[in-house]
């Protein structure tokens, strides 16, 4: 089997990654019978490896934080000839990784790799691109992609609190419409929208935790702007996650295969922790299109 390995130099923990580069290509060379290793080295190019290796390679690991593989996502797109995706942790959240039993320990994610633990997992379109797991917008979803890379580098994801807890005292909302399959919800002084594919959000691993990432729906979590919605409050629902505030009123959970969010604010969205260009989406999800190495 042919191995291709592709790493970001300038994520959140790589510095540790390619302290262990020279440990990580002999094991790989050990499992695999050809082994190319690649570092990115602009914004966008782990998409354009990822195309090319679709047909070439049988197994594609990814280094780097959920942007980084994002990027191999939209590399790989629909493309029929797609390698089996390897994911070694590097960034500074790892949501990505938490989702699929993954450890954030480098040596040990390679071994969820060597080991060879296969599933298929779904893949999220977003009109002309694809998306791993999360896209938002409203209150907090800015800070993910506003906060310093320095700053996240020294201090990992605490580094997006900060910049959260700072937006905090600025709440804002918005009128959406949106759409589930055939069914039309129409929500005023929406403070949050977010289309999750995903347990985890920002480092919360029990937000939507009752997710299954491989069954061809995604949730659409909104959170209405109301008294109830101080920022410790916000926190709660992250930290206990939404099937405990199945009954409040100002919190709605849709799930579907098929989701459309209009809305006539001016915003942006936020896809798999990288700021995008669409106002509104149409998002369809394609049914376990992707094969993963995943731990047990």
């Amino acid at each position: 089997m042919k191995c291709l390995l592709v790493y970001n130099p300038v994520s959140g923990n790589s510095k540790r990654f390619v302290k262990k580069l020279p440990y990580i290509e002999k094991e790989l060379k050990n499992k695999f019978e050809d082994v190319t290793i690649r570092p990115t080295s602009y914004a966008g190019e782990g998409k354009k490896i990822a195309k090319e290796a679709c047909g070439k390679y049988d197994v594609l690991i990814v280094s780097g934080g959920d942007g980084t593989f994002s990027e191999i996502l939209n590399g790989i797109g629909e493309n029929k000839h797609s390698p089996i995706l390897g994911y070694i942790p590097s960034g500074s959240c790892g949501d990505l990784a938490y989702n699929h039993n993954i450890p954030h320990n480098i040596k040990r994610a390679l071994k969820v790799i060597l080991k060879g633990n296969k599933k298929e997992v779904d893949l999220c379109k977003i009109n002309d691109s694809y998306f791993s797991y999360i896209a938002g917008i409203g209150t907090y979803t800015s800070g993910i992609y506003n906060a310093d890379q320095k700053l996240k580098r020294k201090i990992g994801k605490a580094a997006y609190y900060l910049v959260a807890v700072k937006e905090s005292f600025n709440v804002s909302s918005l009128d959406v419409k949106i759409t589930v399959g055939k069914q039309i919800h129409k929500i005023k002084d929406a403070q949050l929208v977010l289309v999750l594919n995903t347990r985890s959000v920002g480092g919360f691993p029990y937000l939507n935790y009752k997710s299954d990432m491989s069954d061809g729906k995604v949730e659409v979590l909104v959170v209405k702007k109301d008294t109830f919605n101080t920022p410790v409050n916000i926190w709660r629902l992250f930290v206990k996650g939404v099937e405990n505030f199945k009954d409040n009123r100002n919190i709605k959970l849709y799930k579907g295969k098929y989701v459309k969010i209009e809305t006539d604010s001016d915003v942006l969205w936020n896809v798999d922790g990288d700021k995008s260009e669409y106002k509104n989406i149409e998002v369809e999800v394609l049914k376990k299109k992707i094969c993963m190495f995943v731990g047990d």
